[in-house]
């Protein structure tokens, strides 16, 4: 196996994973096929090779960096487009409203507790897809509520 196909291979399995080619082949058509197949960087080796590479790696991790500090400021932005029925801009609100925008991007269940009248039916409307409001769910009958749980459990 080349460092072509091997590149090729890396970029299959994850192409998130940023690659560089370190050849001593100066041809153009191999250093095009290079980037063609995926390398983020191409270095040919010479005396400057280990200084290039060098600087090569510093570029990459400060992207990384830069990206992770991006997704993490995204996180943090809370859509209000999305929540224009929730009024309010205290700290423990904002709180929940970042929290529901992280459960609209994944697949879990999640269970809304509070105090009568704490807006619990607002938050759980705002998800409407496959969401269940059981208000006043500690207030019926045992056996009903059991009866419930095995019939959600079992459809």
């Amino acid at each position: 196996m080349n460092g072509v196909e091997l590149l090729q291979r890396v970029k299959k399995y994850n192409k998130e994973i940023k690659t560089i080619a370190l050849s001593g082949q100066e041809k153009a058509d191999i250093v095009v096929e290079s980037y063609s197949r995926g390398a983020d960087k191409y270095i040919i080796k010479n005396d400057k090779s280990v200084v290039e590479l060098l600087q090569t790696l510093k570029t990459f991790s400060e992207n990384i960096s830069l990206r992770q500090e991006v997704e993490s400021l995204r996180e943090q932005i809370i859509d209000r487009s999305k929540y224009e029925h929730i009024i309010g801009e205290r700290k423990a609100l904002l709180k929940v409203l970042r929290l529901m925008q992280k459960v609209e991007k994944s697949n879990i269940l999640v269970l809304i507790t509070g105090e009568s009248g704490t807006g619990k039916e607002v938050v759980a409307s705002t998800n409407n897809e496959g969401t269940i409001f059981l208000n006043e769910i500690g207030e019926m009958d045992m056996n009903l509520q059991t009866k419930l749980l095995r019939m959600l459990q079992d459809n």
